[in-house]
């Protein structure tokens, strides 16, 4: 594993990991058409959060994307994040690493399928639980960051206050509530 030290606090990362996490959820909202990309903001939101996690820990994070290893590799921080039943959920995200960035041309698509005809390519395995799948996974790194002692703001929990405070909040210019967003049907966020 490769390390990349760093003396940025962990905001750097949570930060495009709220980002992700939010265009994830409103990508949901959107349909089956781009479940694809709603996958694709869920495993680089996890994958940052990871990473914020390392830095806040450790100041330095692992140079890699596998959430299966960063998760693992977490587990030194609460044991849960490497136990099968967690695993097991991350797994669905890191299954759009690649699929839901280059579609039929992914290197990596385990829900591709060799028939004696064609070959699928590109398959989204996208259900309705998995959001709540995200929001769960979200809500168990996040926890572990602590926004209070290095003084920034926590962006998800100013947006779920429906503060105009925190810089994500008060940049939102869609006609839908970026509140509405991030806790519609959302049990870690309301």
């Amino acid at each position: 594993m490769k390390f990349i030290s760093t003396d940025k606090p962990f905001p750097v990362f949570s930060l495009e990991a709220d980002r992700d996490y939010i265009l994830s959820r409103l990508i949901n909202f959107s349909g089956s058409g781009f479940s694809s990309r709603a996958g694709y903001f869920g495993q680089q939101a996890i994958e940052k959060y990871f990473k914020a996690l390392m830095v806040s820990q450790d100041k330095n994070y692992i140079k890699e994307h596998d959430l299966i290893v960063l998760s693992k590799y977490c587990s030194k921080y609460d044991s849960k994040f490497g136990k099968e039943e967690f695993l097991e959920k991350i797994k669905i995200f890191d299954d759009f690493r690649e699929v839901g960035r280059y579609g039929g041309e992914s290197s990596y698509d385990p829900h591709s399928k060799d028939e004696k005809y064609f070959k699928t390519a590109g398959v989204y395995s996208w259900t309705g639980t998995n959001i709540k799948i995200l929001d769960e996974l979200v809500s168990a790194i996040r926890i572990k960051l602590n926004f209070e002692t290095i003084g920034f703001s926590d962006s998800l929990n100013e947006i779920a206050k429906d503060s105009k405070k925190d810089f994500l909040a008060n940049e939102w210019k869609l006609p839908i509530n970026l509140k509405d967003i991030l806790t519609t049907d959302n049990s870690f966020f309301s």
